[in-house]
């Protein structure tokens, strides 16, 4: 009779059991679909979240703020912390990018006295609480008003750090090892990847980062492969979705490669050698995890390699070769900036395609922060359009494109629903939505071949974690600089 043998955390060794917790490969946050009771320890586990999974989700937090209302409840999101300009703070953008604000904010107080004069909240009743603390209940007065009149939204996030890539490298690890360990031979319990896995394990327990084994293993963004990812994954025979998360393993004969490239959300791929001297099987699998509410997670899945190693050594890591200096760092950081900016217009554009119930509750809001006289349906699709934009929804040039626009494909609109409004939220209800919504959508597909992908991309700062993987450039004699 044979056993099944006790598993133990691929990183750590310790063995794990039935009451072991059920952790994401993937984190949740991301969109992770695997869960896993047999890759990780607990302890594991816990050290890992606040030293690297902290990191992981902070440069897509914006793309993943769009894409809530098209997730799963499980990979429900905190709300995204923002600050706007010249605005007291607090503001928050929930789920689908809707600003509010948390709390009561003091916007002005008495010169004299220092008490508050005037506050905002988002409900009445905390501003009523702070009357009452003051004894102004009988003189308070109450107003709706925008959260927010800005499109500028300011939030920090990293673009390149260690930790990040140590964090990309041990999530594709565990998804792989989730499915494959079973199997007795599983690449990722390969006595050839032991240094990597004491990589990781060193760096999660002592909390500290070795440039030099980090620049060995992490091999940077791998942009100018992804053409040759997509031909992989178009072998795969799995159904493509938006902003999947793409994970591919292989090994290279000639140069005794074996590397892992983990596509985040389909466009942004970390790439790590694993092994500089693979002797195994020939290894090339994938695994496809969709984000979008009612995906999967595929098994891994077999693919053809092409003739050359999956990875190569870019300049787009926390610890390159080469230590890019001056406005080279600022081209590196601006290149993956921008690739993640276009990565959050698409998010913005496939909410509104898609998004139903919160588009229709956009409306509604809208038209009740504007005149009586204003809340015509046509008058508000043209400011949604314009205001898709951003920044830029005041420019002369883009409002006359929307009026055009709306002009444009209105006669293809019942002429019973033309004039249509909505005077209080009680007549929303009796709006055609089901006409509006596509013409809505029709307009927006017409102002993105003329003016591009609709969202204003925003950030305060674009950080680099790029340091130099050793006290001297790697490959330079010792004492020379």
């Amino acid at each position: 009779m044979s056993s099944i043998p006790q598993p133990t955390c691929l990183f750590t060794g310790a063995p794990l059991s039935a009451v072991t917790r059920e952790e994401h490969t993937i984190p949740r946050v991301l969109g992770g679909r695997i869960r896993s009771r047999v890759v990780s320890s607990d302890q594991f586990n816990n050290d890992c979240g606040s030293f690297l999974d902290a990191h992981l989700a902070l440069p897509y937090s914006r793309i993943l703020n769009r894409l809530e209302p098209l997730m799963a409840g499980e990979h429900s999101q905190a709300a995204l912390r923002v600050t706007v300009p010249g605005e007291p703070d607090g503001i928050v953008l929930e789920a689908g990018g809707i600003p509010t604000r948390r709390g009561k904010t003091i916007v002005s107080r008495d010169p004299v006295t220092d008490r508050p004069t005037a506050a905002v909240s988002a409900n009445e009743a905390g501003l009523r609480q702070l009357a009452s603390q003051l004894g102004r209940e009988e003189s308070l007065r109450l107003s709706t008003v925008p959260v927010t009149q800005s499109n500028t939204f300011l939030h920090r996030a990293p673009v390149i750090l260690a930790e990040l890539e140590i964090a990309a490298l041990k999530c594709g690890l565990l998804t792989f090892d989730h499915f494959l360990q079973a199997t007795g031979d599983a690449f990722t319990r390969s006595d050839s990847l032991l240094d990597v896995r004491r990589f990781i394990a060193e760096a999660v327990s002592s909390r500290t980062i070795n440039g030099e084994l980090c620049h060995r293993h992490s091999l940077g963004l791998q942009y100018e492969r992804l053409e040759m990812y997509r031909r992989l994954r178009l072998q795969l025979g799995i159904a493509e979705s938006p902003f999947e998360h793409v994970l591919l393993v292989a090994s290279h004969t000639p140069s005794r490669c074996l590397d892992l490239v983990w596509i985040v959300f389909g466009f942004d791929p970390f790439g790590f050698r694993l092994s500089y001297n693979w002797r195994g099987p020939d290894v090339h699998l994938a695994i496809v995890n969709s984000v979008l509410s009612g995906g999967t997670a595929s098994m891994p899945t077999a693919f053809v390699p092409e003739d050359a190693p999956l990875c190569g050594p870019t300049l787009r890591r926390a610890f390159p070769s080469e230590l890019p200096v001056g406005e080279e760092v600022d081209r590196i950081l601006r290149e993956v900036a921008l690739r993640r900016d276009e990565a959050f217009q698409r998010a913005v554009l496939l909410l509104e395609q898609r998004a139903d119930t919160l588009i229709r509750e956009n409306f509604i809001e809208a038209a009740m922060l504007v005149p009586a006289g204003a809340r015509g349906m046509q008058r508000l699709v043209t400011q949604r359009l314009c205001n898709m934009y951003g920044r830029r929804r005041d420019d002369a040039v883009l409002i006359q494109s929307a009026e055009d626009t709306v002009a444009r494909f209105l006669p293809e609109l019942n002429p019973e629903f033309r004039d249509q409004q909505i005077p209080d939220e009680q007549a929303a209800a009796s709006v055609a939505w089901d006409a509006w919504l596509p013409f809505y959508r029709q307009c927006l597909a017409a102002m993105v071949d003329s003016q591009g992908l609709p969202g204003d991309p925003f950030t305060n700062a674009t950080e680099s974690g790029i340091e130099r993987a050793d006290v001297r450039r790697l490959g330079e004699l010792p004492g020379r600089e």
